[in-house]
């Protein structure tokens, strides 16, 4: 599961004020351990595992139910963004 149905405008800033602490990352991926949905949204209780530049794959194309050509797709769609920024 991607995740999309998670997205806010709390969670995004959360991610910006991460991501602008990082010179030069423009795009890519935080894997993050919470304790719950609550305290991350409130900056709480949360650790950063990995930071995956823009090489980073997205990791739901790896979930059983997602076919390939979904996956595909979302591959696609990861190259289209990278393109764009570059």
């Amino acid at each position: 599961m991607s995740g999309q149905h998670l997205r806010s405008q709390v969670l995004t800033a959360c991610l910006d004020h991460w991501a602008d602490q990082l010179p030069g990352f423009y795009y890519g991926r935080f894997d993050i351990k919470y304790t719950s949905w609550e305290a991350l949204l409130a900056g709480e209780e949360f650790k950063i595992i990995e930071i995956n530049g823009v090489n980073a794959e997205p990791t739901h194309i790896y979930d059983p139910n997602h076919t390939l050509a979904k996956a595909y797709r979302d591959i696609f769609f990861h190259m289209k963004i990278i393109h764009q920024i570059s």
